[in-house]
């Protein structure tokens, strides 16, 4: 078998078909097969350059725009208490669901500009889920 070109490593397929690998076979493959995985290499080296600057700057901007949305959900009790009041959890869940769905667009343009401003320049892009909530 091959991917662009490039034979796929048996040690690769054989994970892949039992249906388990995990962070650390990814990062060996990723450092032992870059021909078979340059996509993915390209990527990982782009998030490498980001800086922690660039990142406090992201998730504190991310963060100014969602509190105010975050604070129109309804909140948790917790687990515990749900555990004892199911019918309630269910009313949770469906209220929570219903904010969400509301709020899914505004909450995708934020991300998608706060991502572009803050990553454009390491030639990093948002891409927008094709989520379920949508519709």
């Amino acid at each position: 078998m091959e991917r662009n070109g490039v034979p796929i490593p048996a040690e690769v397929l054989m994970y892949g078909y039992i249906g388990y690998y995990g962070t650390k076979d990814w990062d060996r493959w990723l450092d032992d097969y870059p021909e078979y995985f340059a996509k993915e290499k390209l990527h990982r080296d782009k998030w490498s350059y980001v800086t922690d600057e660039d990142w406090e700057a992201y998730y504190t901007e991310l963060r100014e725009y969602l509190d105010p949305l975050d604070e129109k959900l309804p909140r948790s009790k917790g687990i515990f208490y749900w555990i004892h009041h199911p019918q309630e959890s269910l009313e949770w869940n469906e209220e929570y669901e219903r904010v969400m769905k509301e709020q899914f667009e505004e909450r995708e343009d934020i991300e998608e500009r706060v991502y572009n401003k803050h990553f454009n320049k390491y030639d990093l892009y948002y891409e927008r889920e094709k989520s379920k909530q949508k519709g």
